[in-house]
């Protein structure tokens, strides 16, 4: 699994890794995968998307930008140390929330990912299903049962007013 950014995108500053992190590829992949299970049922991933034509560049950076958020948010809280509570960890916490808000207007429909492959199932809208299971209309059926036949006929509606009464 490759993420959809690189390590040297992260925002970590000069924090030094600790050994267990390597070079911050295992955070990028875990934050591609989060992304992936996330909207994997709206778009196939990992979502390829190709750069030309134009229209497609906004979503490859996107994915790019939260990929990065997530990681690099992942890192900053892990490897803040006790008394950076409303520092580090601030900083960490707010790129954290920065990329799920992202995921979730993906997920809510508000951010198409433009050149991204749809999943079938997901083009198709979803909304309230109305069904009529009766062969005639019952408000019709009402009018005839308990009204005659010339009850339009009888029903006079008002003239128009023209102001000439004032």
């Amino acid at each position: 699994m490759v993420g959809y950014c690189t390590t040297t995108d992260l925002l970590k500053g000069d924090i030094p890794y600790p050994s267990r992190y390597g070079n911050g590829q295992a955070m990028v992949d875990l934050a591609a995968e989060q992304i992936d299970s996330m909207i994997g049922h709206i778009y196939v991933t990992p979502v390829s998307i190709t750069v030309p034509p134009a229209e497609n560049n906004p979503s490859k950076l996107l994915l790019k930008h939260i990929n990065l958020l997530l990681a690099s948010g992942r890192i900053i809280t892990d490897m803040a140390a006790g008394g950076e509570d409303t520092d580090l960890h601030a900083y960490g916490e707010r790129l954290l929330t920065e990329a799920l808000n992202m995921i979730r207007k993906i997920q809510d429909g508000e951010i198409a990912l433009t050149g991204a492959t749809r999943i079938p199932s997901a083009q198709a809208a979803s909304g309230p299903t109305i069904s009529n299971e009766d062969a005639v209309s019952l408000v019709e059926d009402f009018y005839t049962q308990f009204r005659p036949s010339t009850w339009r006929e009888l029903w006079q509606p008002p003239a128009p007013y023209d102001g000439a009464d004032v």
